[in-house]
């Protein structure tokens, strides 16, 4: 599962900046689209195993 921290100073999928949300959190968001933005950090992002 990916993690990205909230950098911008707007609230994604219900979550402050400084927060983290998950690939869950934005099944129907453009990820790419938020990290090109600066609204997410794309390298916090890591996969963890199930």
């Amino acid at each position: 599962m990916a993690r990205f921290k909230i950098t911008g100073n707007h609230a994604v999928a219900g979550k402050n900046p400084g927060e983290f949300v998950t690939d869950q959190d934005l099944e129907d968001a453009n990820v790419d689209a938020l990290v090109a933005g600066g609204h997410l950090d794309g390298s916090s992002s890591k996969k963890e195993q199930e």
